[in-house]
């Protein structure tokens, strides 16, 4: 095998540089590498199936290209001699391809630098020092691409922004760090069409960290997925980016996370699957889709402050309950669309800096709002289930097809009006005598306005017992499926609707027995016949 030693490289020629030979060794001293602007590729196809051959360094140095070709290197290692650990640079406003970089043969650890230039990682590394971008980029082909140490992204000055990309990553167990102190976009972005990768390790954000990638989602393209499992902490925040007019990137948060700086979704998909995974600071939607998909129904034990200021969607996989943060609207009427059967509840009190502000619920799936709502701009339930459990002041329109409900108790002291072929679910149990009531303002109800009876808990319900539908101060219309005295029979139990000046009642007229209550009577009154004949007979006797 060949050896040649250097200090350091310089290249200026125009002309294409290439190291060849089998198995030749160049070694580089602390001065490095620098490839002037203007100048031809350099090469190093070495021997790069072999740990033999390449760039043998011989202590910490810096490499730099500031031309627009790429620096191939091939086999690149730390010479047996060094002890001490060292670090290789790369520097330029250009490019490098890497396909080999590790420790053979070394004492010592070796870490990799990127500040300002372009990097692309081809295969598994073996170097177990740290890696480190402080400017630029560098862009990952394989799980092992970056060795095995820690990953910190960004410098502690400056504005320059530090990009790590993976394409084909599958899973790293690696430790990422967001460096404090610069006022540049730190990113971690996914490239590969259908790219699902799964980071295990711990994030800790020191300086906020954006998720993006890179992939079209039109076409036979798919958004891939990050799934961050490892608990991230510290006091910076995540956000979710567009980077392209179809380009967005869906986010798995499942760990119990501590960070504090927040969590903002400008498009994409974030999955909410653990209780604390957004940490503990505030929550900005501006578009996109969150969700859970972690199996099992989840409630932010955070209650995070949150911010909507933009309209977004819910998934609809599983239940999420987004907790009892406070809501602004910020400044323009938001729609709320819920896909999916299983509901997004929202428990914090949604208010608005301005009156005209209010809020739309789309889709088909159901949104509960839970807390005792402020914002006086419309409210419009234009398809699915808007179930009220807290309070609204605003006036709200249920539209053609929607429906309106309460699992619980709500008020409404705005306005309301129930469209034709909207209707209002009343659910109440014959079992318990109780019954989920809303309280109303002033309550219109359209020709063809309709009132669904649901008995959640059928039983005898007793005599007489009498379930308030509904309150309001003022009452407009009827329900077109029920008049004023009609009578009903539901799970065996007779009601009559009757429409009050303060109130529309379901009261019961003819409690029909269950087939059990009635085998008992007719067994109780053979019993009884049968005692009676025989006290005739004695008498006769």
């Amino acid at each position: 095998m060949g050896s040649n030693a250097a200090l350091g490289l310089y290249f200026n020629n125009t002309g294409t540089t290439a190291f060849s030979g089998t198995g030749d060794v160049i070694q580089v001293g602390t001065d490095g590498i620098t490839i002037a602007a203007g100048s031809g590729a350099i090469t190093n196809p070495g021997a790069i199936s072999s740990a033999a051959g390449g760039f043998d360094l011989m202590g910490s140095q810096t490499w730099t290209n500031n031309s627009t070709n790429t620096f191939l290197f091939n086999t690149t290692t730390v010479d047996s001699s060094v002890t001490t650990p060292i670090t290789l640079t790369l520097a330029g406003t250009g490019s490098f391809e890497i396909n080999k970089y590790d420790n053979i043969g070394a004492g010592a650890a070796l870490s990799l630098v990127v500040n300002g230039a372009s990097v692309n990682v081809q295969t598994g590394q073996s170097y177990t020092g740290t890696t480190t971008i402080e400017a630029g980029s560098i862009l990952v082909y394989n799980s092992g691409a970056l060795g095995s140490g820690n990953i910190y992204l960004g410098n502690t000055s400056g504005s320059a922004n530090a990009t790590l990309g993976f394409q084909g990553l599958g899973s790293t167990t690696s430790n990422f760090t967001v460096v404090a102190g610069n006022t540049g976009t730190e990113t971690l972005e996914l490239t590969g069409s259908g790219n699902n990768s799964t980071f295990s390790g711990a994030f800790t954000l020191n300086n906020s960290l954006t998720l993006t990638d890179t992939v079209g989602s039109g076409g036979s393209n798919v958004s891939p997925t990050m799934n961050l499992t490892g608990l991230i902490s510290g006091s910076g925040g995540l956000n979710l980016v567009r980077t392209g007019s179809d380009q967005y990137v869906n986010v798995v948060l499942s760990g119990a996370n501590t960070y504090t700086g927040g969590t903002t979704m400008t498009a994409g998909n974030l999955d909410i699957d653990n209780a604390s995974a957004i940490g503990t600071g505030t929550l900005t939607l501006v578009a996109g889709t969150i969700d859970n998909t972690s199996g099992s129904a989840v409630t932010l034990a955070t209650n995070n402050t949150q911010v909507w200021n933009g309209s977004f969607s819910f998934g609809g996989t599983n239940a999420l309950n987004l907790g009892t943060g406070t809501v602004a609207l910020g400044t323009a009427t938001r729609t709320v669309t819920v896909n999916g059967t299983a509901p997004l509840t929202v428990g914090g009190v949604i208010s608005s800096t301005s009156s005209t502000v209010g809020l739309t619920k789309a889709g088909i799936g159901t949104l509960i709002l839970a807390g005792i709502n402020t914002y006086t701009g419309a409210t419009t339930v234009s398809a699915g289930t808007l179930d009220l459990t807290g309070s609204l002041v605003s006036a709200v329109t249920v539209s053609a097809g929607a429906v309106l409900e309460t699992t619980g108790t709500g008020t409404i002291t705005g306005a309301t009006t129930i469209a034709s072929t909207a209707a209002l679910d009343f659910q109440f149990s014959s079992s318990t005598d109780t019954a989920n009531t809303l309280t109303f303002g002033a309550l219109t109800l359209t020709s063809g306005a309709l009132l669904n009876l649901n008995d959640i808990a059928p039983g005898t319900v007793t005599a007489g017992t009498v379930f308030d539908v509904a309150n309001f101060s003022s009452l407009t219309g009827t329900f077109s499926n029920y008049a004023n005295d009609s009578a009903v029979t539901i799970d065996g139990n007779t009601y009559e609707i009757q429409y009050g000046p303060s109130d529309i009642t379901l009261t019961d007229v003819a409690s029909v027995p269950e087939p059990s209550t009635w085998a008992m009577l007719f067994g109780g009154l053979a019993a009884l016949a049968f005692v009676m004949r025989r006290s005739s007979s004695r008498e006769l006797v």
